[in-house]
């Protein structure tokens, strides 16, 4: 049997025996999503080195990211969003260089980003770090090399919902291959990179809920495709409000974190979302790991939406 597939029950408790047992037989696919298993993922992925596709989101798992996980040099998606994961990217991951597909969203990680997920993940199409506790800012100056080998492949970056500080590097805007970009929820200050618009498949764009201010770029207008677009105290064309009536983000209006409830912004946000997801859906059609790790993640947008639409009009 090549597929492990035990997702969407209600299994509880430790995965060791499973997975770290000598008769345990070494799969090409595991899936353990959706279910209620937690404690630390254990230390023994050096049994699994034919993975290429392992997924253990919305569990319960804690602890940190296991350093053995860098011994499966053939893992093409890697899923485990959803958990309480802990500490640090470990710096063995930097091994998986086939890797494309890396959610670790809606953790509690911290630390920096580390340069390496560009530098040496060179297959990456999909980086989801977003919910988690990431700080520091976004590589930039020194770092052209990090965006200049991954620009072929990137197809959706999303950092959003961290602590990271400090200007949008320029760098970004060499990714000319981004759908979807989403840096919002963080504290971001500074204006927009003036060329922004090289980015020219961007369709969904989310920078609200930062710190940042000045003019749009002119080069924004190149962008056919761009269906979402959430920004913060910006100023010029094509908003309705000049420049001239506009101020900078002052350090007295730093939000309190709670950021209040805008049902139009949620909308906007989550129909963007939407939006974004649905143009890798032709990659998928190719792509048998996109496929299996993002169908399901299509469905709960959907529901995701219809939850917002009713307590809106329910209220």
């Amino acid at each position: 049997m090549s597929k492990n597939q035990i997702q969407d029950n209600l299994f509880v408790g430790s995965v060791h025996h499973l997975l770290c047992s000598d008769g345990v037989k070494a799969e090409n696919m595991l899936n353990l999503g959706n279910n209620s298993l937690s404690g630390v993922i254990p230390e023994c992925w050096e049994k699994w080195q034919s993975l290429s596709y392992l997924n253990l989101e919305n569990n319960n798992f804690s602890g940190g990211i296991p350093r053995t996980l860098g011994r499966m040099r053939k893992i093409e998606s890697l899923i485990m969003r959803g958990n309480k994961l802990q500490g640090k990217l470990p710096a063995s991951l930097m091994n998986l260089t086939d890797l494309e597909i890396l959610d670790l969203s809606g953790n509690e990680l911290a630390g920096s980003i580390p340069s390496w997920v560009g530098t040496k993940l060179s297959s990456l199409r999909l980086l989801n770090l977003r919910s988690n506790k990431f700080v520091g800012k976004i590589p930039r100056e020194g770092h052209e090399y990090m965006y200049n080998s991954i620009l072929q492949l990137m197809r959706l970056l999303d950092l959003s919902n961290n602590k990271l500080v400090g200007h949008i590097p320029s760098e970004l805007t060499t990714l000319i291959k981004l759908k979807s970009l989403n840096l919002s929820r963080n504290h971001l200050t500074g204006r927009i990179p003036e060329k922004i618009g090289d980015l020219k498949e961007l369709e969904s764009f989310d920078l609200s809920l930062n710190k940042l201010s000045g003019e749009l770029p002119m080069s924004l207008s190149s962008l056919n495709w761009l269906s979402s677009f959430n920004i913060n105290k910006l100023c010029g064309d094509p908003l309705s409000e000049p420049c001239s009536m506009k101020t900078p983000y002052t350090d007295h209006e730093e939000d309190d974190g709670s950021h209040g409830v805008d049902w139009g912004l949620i909308i906007s946000v989550v129909s963007g979302f939407i939006v974004g997801f649905w143009v890798i859906v032709a990659p998928l059609i190719v792509s048998r790991s996109w496929r299996i790790a993002y169908f399901r993640f299509l469905s709960e947008l959907r529901n995701m939406v219809h939850d917002v639409t009713h307590k809106m009009f329910s209220r």
